[in-house]
C-alpha cells in the first residue's frame, strides 16, 4: 500500500500552522481525527507535536517514534512480504528527519503496547525551513490487517489514499479561512466555496432549517454559487414533501446523492427536475448539517453538469466539512444570538436609564411645583396674622390661598389619575350629555385665566346637538387639560380657538383646540403623550406643571373609545389639538342624519349587493322611493357582473357573501379601470374596530353596521353627493 502525502511545501505550511496556533485549536483536532488514516507531526529531534485518535488506536495509545522502530532504537522495521530486517534509520519516519528523503507506503510490523502484533502501512515526508534544514517531519499510518489485505492495498493504494492531498488543503482551506470567517455570512459563502473547490462542482447551495415553518420545519435558501436568480425561484422554500435531494435529506437527515437526475425515479416528473433540466444540472448531492446534540442547522448542496460518482475520498470530504461547518455555523448562530442579546440588554440599559433620569427631573418638578403653592400659602398665612380681618389684604390672602389650594389638589388628582389608568382603575360615570354644552362650559371656566394672560379664546359650538355617552367630568378633564396647555405656551396677543364638530360618516365627534402658541418641533411631537416629559426643561421655566396633562388628556379619551392627536408645522408656529368622541345612538344621531338627508341629493345609481333577498328588496324599495335607480345582485360574481353594465355610483355591499366575499368585491372594483371610482359601502354586521380596518384596506369608502336605519343610509348618499363627487370631479 502506498500512501501519496503532500509536497514538501505544503508540510512546511502545516507544520508552521500548527506550530503557530492550530496545534492548540480544538476545531483543528476535530478535523484531522475526522481523517480515516493515522497522522503523526514531529520536530526535528523526534519529539510528536500532536497524534490523531487514528494514530493513537493503531498504536495501542503509545504513541513515539519508538512505538514504530526508528530513530535510534533497533525494534526492527521488516518487509512483509520479504522477511528482511531493515536498520532503524531505514524506517520512513527515520529517512524523513535523518535524510530528508520523502519514503511512500513501506510496510511494517509492530508490536502494540499491549503485545499484539498489527501490520501498518507507513509513509513521511521531512519538513524544512527556509534554509532547507529539517524542521520536522508528517507521518502517515494505515492498519493492515492480514496478508490478503497486504496484496490488495499493493493494488489499490492509489485510490484508497488519494485522499491525503486533499486533506491537507483541508487543514489550509477549511481551518484557516473557515475558522478566520469575520461573520456568519462570510462563514456561509466560504463554505459554498470550499465545497465547490474540493469537489469540483459547477454549482452550490446553502439551505438553512427554519423549524418554525410548516408543521416539520422547511429549507430556506440562504446563499448559492453558480445560478442566476431566476433559476432557483422553485427553491426558496423546501418541504420535507418536495421531490428533491434537499427534500428527501430533511426528511431523512442523511446525505442524499443522485448521481444521474434523468435516471432518478425519486425527481421524475417533479418541477425540480424541470429546474434542473432548464439549468443544465446532471448530479447532485445534498449533505445536511447536524449539531453535536442533533439538531439539523441546515445543508449544503453540490450539483455537476455532467454525470458524477461520488468517491471515496470526495465522501471522507464531505463528512469532515459538514462536521466542520456544523460546528462553526452553531458558534456563530450562539455568538450572533449573544450580540442580540447584548444589545438588546444595551437598549434595556438605555432604556432605565434615561426612564431614571425621567424620574430624577419629575422629583425636582414635583419640588418645584409643591414648594411654590406652599411658600405662596405660607407667605399668605403670615400676612393674614397682620392685616385686618375682613380687609383687603386678608380677602387678597385668602383669594390667594384657595387658588394655591386648587392648584396643588390639582396636582395630586394628576398623580393619582396617571396610576389609575397605568393600572387601569379608572371607572367612568357615563351618562348621556350635549357636547356643545360641555365644552363651552369648560371654555368659560378658562376665560379669567386667558384674560389675565391677554390671549383671545373663542368657541365655535357644532351646528347641531351632539351626544355622547361620556363621564362628563373625565371629558372636561380633557378639556381643561388642553386649555391649560394652551394658556401656557401662548404669548400675550395670541388666540387660541376651541370648536366643535360632528362626523356623520365616522359617526363620532370631533373637539378641535387650536393656539397661535409656541408650537412643537417633530422631536417634541414623538414624546407628547409621555408621562413627566416637559416641553421646556430650562431653569428659568414657569409654571409648567408635572408633564402629565396630555398624557392623561389622551388616556381619558381612549377610555371612551375615542383618541386625541396632536400637530404642529413646527416651533412658533402653534399647536392643534384634535380629540374624537364616540356619538351616542338615537336622538343626537338621528338630528344629525336628518340634516344630512334632507339636503339635496343627488338621484344615484345605487347597486346593492347582498345575499339576503328580504333585506335587498327591502333597501331596494326605500332606494327607489328616495328617487334613485336601484339594482340588486345576490352575490359578489353577479354583483361584478352586473356592475359593468349598470355603471353605479355607489355600492351597497354585505361582507358575508357566498363565494366571494365583501372584500374581495372591493378589491375587484378597485382593480378595474371602469369601476374605480365607484363609491364603495360595506353594509355588515361585523362591526368591530378590526372588521372596520379590514374594510378600508379592502377598498370600502365607508363602512355601515347592520341593523341599520333609512336616515344612515341617506346621510350616507348625501356625503357622496356633496362630497365625493366633488373630490373625484
Amino acid at each position: 500500500m502506498r500512501v501519496n502525502l503532500p509536497s514538501e511545501k505544503e508540510h512546511e505550511i502545516i507544520l508552521n500552522l500548527c506550530r503557530e496556533q492550530l496545534l492548540h485549536n480544538s476545531l483543528f483536532k476535530e478535523m484531522v481525527n475526522a481523517i480515516p488514516a493515522g497522522i503523526l507531526i514531529t520536530e526535528a529531534n523526534g519529539r510528536v507535536l500532536f497524534a490523531n485518535k487514528e494514530a493513537r488506536r493503531i498504536l495501542g495509545g503509545k504513541v513515539s517514534l519508538d512505538s514504530i522502530g526508528g530513530h535510534g532504537k533497533d525494534k526492527g522495521c521488516r518487509f512483509d512480504a520479504e522477511e528482511e530486517r531493515r536498520h532503524p534509520e531505514e524506517c520512513p519516519e527515520a529517512q524523513a528527519l535523518l535524510q530528508g528523503r520523502e519514503t511512500r507506503g513501506l510496510l511494517v510490523d509492530i508490536e502494540k503496547s499491549d503485545g499484539t502484533a498489527a501490520a501498518i502501512a507507513l509513509s513521511g515526508a521531512p519538513v524544512k525551513d527556509e534554509s532547507g534544514s529539517i524542521t520536522g517531519a508528517i507521518v502517515a499510518i494505515q492498519e493492515i490487517s492480514g496478508q490478503a489485505k497486504v496484496q490488495n492495498s499493493r493494488r489499490e493504494g492509489e485510490k484508497q489514499y488519494i485522499l491525503e492531498p486533499e486533506a491537507a488543503r483541508l487543514l489550509q482551506n477549511i481551518s484557516t479561512r473557515l475558522i478566520q470567517a469575520n461573520n456568519i455570512d462570510e462563514l456561509y459563502d466560504q463554505i459554498l466555496e470550499t465545497a465547490m473547490q474540493l469537489l469540483h462542482s459547477d454549482y452550490a447551495c446553502f439551505q438553512l432549517f427554519i423549524p418554525e415553518r410548516g408543521e416539520e420545519g422547511e429549507l430556506y435558501f440562504l446563499r448559492q454559487r453558480g445560478f442566476n436568480e431566476s433559476d432557483i425561484g422553485a427553491w426558496e422554500w423546501v418541504t420535507p414533501r418536495s421531490r428533491s435531494s434537499c427534500g428527501l435529506a430533511l426528511n431523512t437527515r442523511q446525505r442524499v446523492f443522485f448521481p444521474d437526475v434523468l435516471q432518478c425515479d425519486y425527481m421524475a416528473g417533479s418541477i425540480y427536475l424541470e429546474t434542473y433540466n432548464k439549468i443544465g444540472i446532471r448530479a447532485v448531492q445534498t449533505t445536511p448539517l447536524i449539531s453535536r446534540n442533533g439538531t439539523l442547522i441546515g445543508m449544503f448542496s453540490t450539483y455537476w453538469r455532467r454525470p458524477h460518482e461520488l468517491t471515496e475520498s470526495e465522501i471522507i470530504i464531505l463528512d469532515v466539512l459538514a462536521r466542520l461547518a456544523a460546528d462553526l455555523i452553531e458558534r456563530a448562530q450562539v455568538e450572533q444570538a449573544l450580540r442580540s442579546s447584548e444589545e438588546r440588554y444595551r437598549n434595556l440599559a438605555q432604556e432605565l436609564q434615561e426612564i431614571d433620569c425621567r424620574k430624577d427631573y419629575f422629583i425636582g418638578i414635583l419640588s418645584h411645583e409643591i414648594r411654590n403653592p406652599l411658600a405662596s400659602i405660607m407667605l399668605c398665612l403670615s400676612l393674614l396674622k397682620k392685616a385686618e380681618p375682613g380687609g383687603e389684604q386678608a380677602k387678597k390672602a385668602m383669594e390667594i390661598i384657595e387658588r394655591q389650594a386648587a392648584h396643588l389638589s390639582r396636582l395630586v388628582d394628576d398623580l393619582l389619575d396617571v396610576t389609575r389608568i397605568n393600572r387601569g382603575k379608572i371607572e367612568l360615570k357615563k351618562e348621556r350629555l350635549e357636547l356643545n354644552a360641555l365644552v363651552q362650559q369648560a371654555v368659560d371656566d378658562y376665560r379669567e385665566k386667558f384674560k389675565e394672560k391677554e390671549v383671545t379664546l373663542g368657541f365655535q359650538p357644532a351646528s347641531t346637538e351632539l351626544y355622547a355617552e361620556a363621564d362628563p367630568a373625565r371629558i372636561t378633564q380633557v378639556v381643561g387639560n388642553l386649555l391649560h396647555n394652551a394658556v401656557k405656551y401662548t404669548d400675550p396677543g395670541g388666540y387660541t380657538l376651541v370648536s366643535v364638530t360632528g362626523n356623520c360618516i365616522q359617526q363620532c365627534a370631533v373637539i378641535r383646540v387650536e393656539d397661535s402658541g409656541a408650537g412643537m418641533s417633530p422631536e417634541l411631537l414623538k414624546n407628547l403623550f409621555v408621562p413627566f416629559m416637559q416641553a421646556d426643561q430650562s431653569m428659568g421655566r414657569s409654571g409648567s406643571g408635572l408633564g402629565v396633562g396630555l398624557f392623561l388628556a389622551k388616556g381619558l379619551a381612549q377610555l371612551h373609545g375615542g383618541d386625541l392627536s396632536a400637530h404642529s408645522d413646527g416651533p412658533g408656529k402653534g399647536s392643534v389639538f384634535t380629540v374624537r368622541l364616540p356619538l351616542a345612538d338615537g336622538p343626537a344621531l338621528a338630528r344629525v342624519d336628518e340634516a344630512a338627508a334632507t339636503a339635496s341629493c343627488h338621484r344615484l345609481r345605487v347597486l346593492v349587493i347582498e345575499d339576503n333577498k328580504d333585506v335587498a328588496d327591502t333597501l331596494k324599495l326605500l332606494l327607489v322611493e328616495e328617487g334613485h335607480e336601484v339594482l340588486v345582485a345576490q352575490n359578489g360574481t353577479e354583483g361584478l357582473d352586473r356592475a359593468k353594465e349598470f355603471k353605479p355610483d355607489l355600492l351597497l355591499c354585505d361582507i358575508g357573501l357566498p363565494g366571494m366575499d365583501g372584500y374581495e368585491v372591493a378589491r375587484s372594483f378597485r382593480a378595474d379601470a371602469d369601476l374605480k371610482n365607484v363609491y364603495l359601502v360595506s353594509l355588515t354586521g361585523y362591526a368591530r374596530p378590526k372588521d372596520i380596518q379590514k374594510a378600508k384596506e379592502a377598498g370600502f369608502h365607508h363602512h355601515l353596521a347592520k341593523p341599520v336605519s333609512l336616515e344612515k343610509i341617506k346621510a350616507t348618499l348625501q356625503h357622496y353627493s356633496t362630497t365625493f363627487i366633488d373630490s373625484i370631479g
